[in-house]
């Protein structure tokens, strides 16, 4: 995308520690990474802002705090690892505010499925950190018509030419465990616009 439109700022909301604003080839207009404060100051430590680069504190459940992301005419929208933590209504409201707030829009967004975050209540990295209640989204199209975007296709989270890289049984058990219709029952990776 950042190929096609050179102009669009690039948003990454629930950044964690990603450092993907360095590994990302593409040159870009401005990337803001966004998390909640603390890890906003904790990525400070590792990371240092550009002109081309920033770092956001921001709540992606608050309407005022998404109100004040960067004003641009496009944005592409990274939402990754964060779909999970929120309830419908809560990314159904921030999804609405994004499409309010930019003339184009395109998101890249994972989610568990359903069933994936019930599964997750067994074994998850998350439980580590005190959460106990993840989200899943089964009906993509739906949650795209109630927001007013459109669902563009859904990613493989493994690109065959990375999979066929391995050999032998790697390749076997890694198609098994993490491409095709086993992985996409617990995990999803959405484009909308």
């Amino acid at each position: 995308m950042l190929q096609k439109d050179k102009a669009s700022i690039v948003i990454h909301i629930g950044c964690g520690l990603d450092n993907r604003c360095l590994r990302v080839e593409q040159s870009y207009k401005h990337w803001f990474d966004c998390d909640f404060l603390d890890v906003i100051e904790t990525r400070r430590k590792y990371y240092e802002e550009t002109k081309e680069y920033t770092m956001l504190p921001l709540d992606a459940t608050n309407h005022e705090n998404l109100q004040s992301l960067p004003a641009a005419n496009s944005a592409i929208i990274i939402l990754e690892g964060l779909s999970m933590y929120l309830k419908r209504e809560q990314l159904i409201a921030l999804l609405q505010t994004l499409k309010e707030k930019y003339n184009r829009l395109h998101i890249l967004m994972d989610v568990y499925t359903e069933f994936g975050a019930r599964a997750s209540r067994y074994k998850n990295p998350v439980n580590d950190v005190g959460v106990r209640t993840l989200h899943g989204l089964d009906q993509i199209d739906e949650l795209a018509t109630s927001t007013g975007l459109k669902f563009i296709k859904e990613h493989s989270l493994t690109p065959d030419y990375l999979v066929n890289e391995l050999s032998g049984l790697e390749q076997i058990l890694f198609k098994w465990m993490f491409t095709g219709k086993l992985y996409s029952k617990i995990y999803r990776l959405y484009e909308l616009s």
